[in-house]
């Protein structure tokens, strides 16, 4: 999901810790006997952070049969 959303250009994170905001996000989705491990935020950022220069897969990877 995280690449997915930076190849459509959109900023996310993966947050583990999330003791402080756990019972929020409980009662938010009515969720009383299962824990929350993490969350991703999704969104637009300001900075364009997604320009480097990367070498194609296709350029390092060999396929032995």
């Amino acid at each position: 999901m995280l690449l997915s959303a930076t190849d459509l250009g959109i900023s996310s994170l993966w947050i583990r810790a999330t003791s402080c905001i756990e019972k929020e996000i409980e009662e938010m989705l009515k969720k009383e006997n299962e824990h929350l491990m993490a969350c991703v935020t999704l969104g637009y950022s300001n900075e364009n952070t997604h320009t480097k220069n990367r070498i194609k897969v296709k350029e390092i990877t060999n396929w032995y049969k």
